[in-house]
């Protein structure tokens, strides 16, 4: 859908497995464990020498735990990175492993080998501590899986809370395949221990973007304290795939943080208050933050038609970045906040048209007067199809009278020589953009004009050519009358 219809933005919530989700590597340690797959016959037993090392070196663990409330049932799912899926003729790729779930004692009440999941319990009392019923048509326990995955289901039927333990064990197996655990419960949360939430998006939520926007949340309550806190819940990533054929690859997840817990009106009764008027209901889960950031990026595009933005940029174009302590925490974007905090100001203000400042007079970029003349300034400012309207603000400068003004139109005196910059502001009330143009004004005394001939007791170049022409006629004057004589 998200492919055929790029016009529509699709919007997901990571999800709420954060606390019940493990993925890493595969560390083994050394065990020695026999599972037979028939309560009375050890027929096709296998013995398990290698198991997931939940632990350290120093302080191994062969498992995982968790709690299962009374009348509860819990589904796992375990996967590991071989091709995906293995048709009837493809070889098997190397690894195997096999999936046991069991009390504290060690009981098995639910186990995954081959191909056929076990059925789920109904009983009260413990199964052999060395039994894994795979149904009707098992098949052997020394044939592998022929799908990179393993899961079943088990009920607690008690009547108090039950501490299970989760082990893998490796039927064939190599160094460095990849493992996923999810867990979860019908009726109650808990928290896997070891618990590592990396990758735990999945499914739609780890579709890429454009296609998909996935978000996460932080609890609106915390985000009025200021508290940027991930919800202990929120899935994360980034999401890593992994197979023989085609190597690894990773897609950031997840794009965006959003807030839960938020007051609605429930439908139906939902998650209603009735204490408060009128009834209202708290939303809490990363299920409430797709409504919210799918609000804003509506509000975004109809307020900015012909933006070309997509709508990821547009919401990165306000988003608070975010970062955490956590391995997947640093950067932006990150695998704990996405971009960051989804803003509909700061994305609106980063996004719509800067106004804009015209000033019609004077026409000329530069003006120059004399000291104390006048410059007569018209300006005008346009929103430039944003919304909200502008504000105009002039800067003449020191010395100018007056030196600021928001009239469109004012004559401005400079009274002392100098050089002015005339600044004109417009800003978006809405937003607080603005854009300024500006005019310079030089106010200097003219320079004196040229000095005349003779001026200041001195002969100009005329004058004595003038006086050289009359002594040349005197003295031929002279020397005629000398003649007559």
């Amino acid at each position: 859908f998200a492919i055929a219809h790029p016009n529509i933005q699709l919007l997901t919530a990571a999800g709420n497995d954060a606390q019940q989700f493990w993925s890493g590597t595969w560390n083994p340690m050394t065990i020695s464990t026999k599972i037979s797959p028939s309560p009375t016959s050890t027929t096709d037993a296998y013995t398990y020498t290698q198991a997931q090392n939940f632990g350290t070196a120093g302080n191994p663990l062969p498992y995982m735990s968790f709690p299962v409330a009374a009348g509860d049932t819990v589904t796992y799912v375990v996967e590991w990175d071989d091709t995906w899926p293995l048709s009837s003729s493809a070889t098997n790729d190397p690894n195997d492993y096999d999936v046991f779930l069991t009390d504290t004692s060690g009981n098995i009440l639910a186990c995954s080998m081959g191909i056929n999941a076990g059925p789920v319990s109904t009983s009260t009392a413990a199964p052999s501590p060395s039994y894994c019923d795979l149904g009707s048509s098992p098949g052997t326990l020394t044939s592998p899986g022929p799908q990179p995955v393993q899961g079943n289901q088990y009920t607690n039927n008690g009547s108090s809370t039950q501490t299970l333990q989760l082990h893998i064990y490796m039927r064939n197996g190599t160094p460095g395949a990849n493992l996923k655990v999810l867990v979860f419960a019908n009726n109650h949360s808990f928290q896997l221990i070891p618990n590592n939430p990396v990758g735990s998006i999945y499914g739609q939520s780890a579709l890429p973007a454009p296609y998909e926007l996935t978000t996460t949340a932080i609890s609106a309550a915390n985000v009025a304290a200021s508290n940027f806190t991930i919800e202990p819940y929120a899935s994360e990533g980034p999401i890593s795939f992994s197979q023989p054929s085609t190597g690894t690859s990773t897609i950031q997840k997840p794009d965006f943080t959003a807030v839960d817990c938020v007051d609605v009106t429930g439908v139906g009764g939902f998650g209603q208050n009735n204490n408060t008027t009128p009834p209202s209901a708290t939303f809490c889960g990363t299920s409430a933050t797709p409504e919210a950031t799918g609000a804003v990026l509506a509000l975004l595009k109809s307020a900015f038609p012909s933006s070309t933005l997509s709508s990821s940029a547009m919401l990165q174009a306000g988003a608070q970045a975010l970062t955490s302590s956590a391995s997947n925490g640093s950067g932006n974007p990150n695998g704990v906040y996405g971009y960051g905090l989804v803003n509909a100001y700061n994305s609106a203000a980063a996004i719509a048209p800067k106004p804009l400042a015209t000033i019609s007079a004077p026409a000329a970029n530069n003006t120059s007067i004399q000291p104390g003349g006048t410059v007569s300034f018209s300006g005008s400012c346009s929103a430039n199809g944003a919304p909200g309207s502008t504000a105009l603000a002039w800067a003449f400068g020191t010395g100018a009278s007056p030196s600021t003004s928001t009239s469109s139109s004012v004559t401005v005196t400079y009274a002392t020589a100098g050089t002015y910059t005339a600044t004109l502001t417009c800003t978006n009330n809405a937003f607080n953009t603005s854009t300024t143009a500006t005019r310079m004004v030089t106010a200097a005394v003219p320079p004196p004009p040229p000095a005349s001939g003779g001026g200041g007791g001195g002969l100009g170049l005329f004058s004595l050519t003038a006086l050289a022409a009359l002594g040349a006629a005197e003295a031929m004057r002279r020397r005629r009358i000398g003649l007559r004589q």
